[in-house]
């Protein structure tokens, strides 16, 4: 019943989750070799020099599955880690920023579910007024370069209107990184990035990188993507879906979302693999 209960144990991280099965093993086997030194070698049992026996063997095998955590040399730190909670989290106010006076703003997202990839995109002034919005239902594809059509399309239509102060902004890390020369495009993606890239270029717009939570308008666009037709292009605030339109008002007037993340405690120090 003992055994039973402490392999149910709830733990709050997955190394004493770990610790908690590998735990009741390796005592009995720790326990059985001092047995059977003492009857078959004569060895007097000895309690510390089995108890170092079990924290050994314990911060081995964790230290095998657990590479990237310094856990410890003693008992203790074992301890330790089964308070620790290292799954944290932490909150970062993001908001959506007002492009500078006299630029415009393009964001623009992209949604690709079981193959089938769409888009969306919103430009807006600088005082963050809705000036164009698009939903692209771009067929079968597959991720990211749902995100390059999506960026593309909001780029082009930049360009035949005239504007050449454009700062365009994705949640796409990859094709921002992409863009801008500073990683190897996929080869999939080749020829849509290097469109992109002569616009940039060419025109001299900025392109940068945002947190999902900055760029809910163009999700929910890219989102209704599949329900419509080809193309739907909005010119009309008015037009646009009604939890659109509210989380524009909500960028206008610079109410922040909260973005959570994971952090590390402070008492394991973590180490590359």
């Amino acid at each position: 019943m003992i055994l039973l209960s402490w392999w149910n144990l709830k733990t709050k991280n997955p190394i004493a989750a770990f610790i908690s099965k590998a735990l009741p093993p390796i005592i009995c086997w720790e326990l059985w070799r001092t047995r059977c030194s003492n009857k078959f070698e004569a060895v007097k049992p000895s309690f510390f020099i089995t108890k170092t026996n079990i924290t050994y063997t314990l911060l081995q095998v964790t230290q095998r599955n657990f590479g990237q955590a310094k856990i410890g040399e003693s008992w203790n730190s074992l301890c330790q880690i089964f308070e620790a909670d290292i799954n944290q989290r932490t909150s970062i106010r993001v908001k959506w920023l007002k492009p500078p006076r006299n630029f415009i703003k393009l964001n623009s997202d992209g949604s690709c579910v079981q193959g089938s990839c769409g888009g969306g995109g919103l430009i807006r002034d600088n005082q963050g007024n809705m000036m164009f919005a698009y939903s692209l239902d771009l067929g079968q594809g597959i991720c990211n370069m749902d995100e390059a059509r999506a960026l593309l399309y909001g780029l082009k239509w930049c360009v035949s209107r005239g504007y050449d102060r454009v700062w365009g902004e994705t949640d796409s890390l990859l094709l921002v990184k992409c863009i801008n020369g500073e990683w190897r495009t996929p080869w999939r993606l080749d020829k849509l990035i290097q469109e992109a890239q002569q616009i940039v270029e060419s025109h001299g717009f900025i392109i940068s990188h945002c947190f999902r939570e900055a760029n809910k308008p163009t999700d929910i666009l890219a989102s209704r993507s599949y329900s419509v037709d080809a193309i739907h292009e909005f010119n009309s605030f008015s037009d646009l879906p009604r939890e659109v339109r509210g989380l524009i008002n909500t960028d206008r007037w610079e109410f922040p979302s909260f973005r959570m993340q994971q952090v590390k405690p402070s008492n394991f120090i973590y180490e590359p693999p």
